[in-house]
């Protein structure tokens, strides 16, 4: 079913036939923008700086996938604009220029995304990814005062995305730029949660996503996250001798069934690959908790075995 929308009771066909035309001219730079043509960009927004604002009737549906940009890999859905597909781009030139002509930093589209939602979609390792561009495409809307906690019809966020797509430079400017690193979405996942479990994110097994994915670990680390802290559920805690532990150092087990509950029991424990040097974990560790209670004594040399 079509989303246009008319202004009185009986619509007449030269509206239809408008709606039709400013779409068709709204995809027109939409595709420009997702080509890189940037004569073309310039020359439509000049033509008519009304676009810069419109936003999209009719869009990709879960019957229709149309309106898809090959080129950067995107769907657009109604309610998208030029700007959510210049972030999508990861243009920040454009970006720069739709804004400066009225674009609205917090449109959104029927799916409640943002253009700075889209601004951290991206696959390590691709072709066009680019991860300084990412970057400073999520910085100007920020700055431009797009919300980096706004949050889609599933309560996801920008830095939701990001992690779930491993794009590290993108999770970093959402940080810099007041992204809450504790905050859930709607399956009760936080962003360390996401980031240290698959997400069935197409490309993340890749070598480039692992390393951006250790990345945003590393990341979400400095700004407060912790595995224990953003656990959902009481099995899921930490116990404290691992804590401070590297996430791919712990894992989490499934015990014995529980005769009385009939509830398998489950517990954490460092991964084999950890248990060689486990002892130089250990020393580490509380070299760690020593510095955060401020004793500052000096730690014994590890011994290498």
């Amino acid at each position: 079913m079509s989303d246009i929308h008319f202004v009185g009771e009986f619509p007449n066909k030269k509206g239809l036939q408008q709606t039709m035309s400013d779409d068709a001219e709204l995809q027109r730079l939409m595709k420009a923008i997702a080509s890189a043509d940037d004569a073309a960009v310039l020359d439509l927004l000049t033509a008519s700086p009304a676009l810069a604002g419109a936003t999209l009737k009719e869009g990709a549906t879960r019957t229709a996938a149309g309106n898809s940009f090959t080129e950067i890999k995107h769907h657009v859905y109604t309610g998208d604009t030029a700007l959510h597909v210049a972030a999508a781009a990861h243009r920040p030139e454009i970006v720069g220029k739709l804004i400066s002509l009225g674009a609205d930093v917090a449109a959104r589209n029927r799916l409640g995304a943002t253009p700075l939602h889209y601004a951290t979609d991206g696959i390590p390792g691709s072709p066009r990814w680019n991860p300084v561009a990412q970057s400073a495409t999520v910085a100007c809307l920020i700055a431009s005062g797009a919300d980096p906690n706004a949050i889609d019809k599933n309560s996801v966020t920008p830095l939701h995305r990001a992690v779930r797509t491993r794009c590290a430079a993108a999770a970093s400017a959402l940080l810099d730029g007041g992204a809450d690193p504790l905050r859930k979405n709607g399956n009760d996942s936080t962003p360390m949660m996401l980031a240290t479990r698959q997400t069935g994110r197409g490309g993340s097994g890749s070598p480039e996503a692992k390393a951006q994915q250790a990345e945003i670990i590393r990341l979400l680390e400095r700004y407060g996250a912790t595995p224990w802290r953003n656990a959902s559920s009481q099995s899921d805690h930490v116990p404290c001798r691992l804590q401070g532990a590297r996430v791919e150092h712990v894992e989490r087990v499934s015990g014995q069934d529980d005769r009385r509950s009939g509830s398998r029991q489950e517990y954490w424990r460092l991964s084999p690959v950890a248990k060689e040097d486990e002892r130089q974990f250990r020393l580490e560790l509380q070299l760690r908790l020593q510095r955060a209670r401020g004793w500052g004594q000096k730690m014994p040399t590890p011994r290498h075995p």
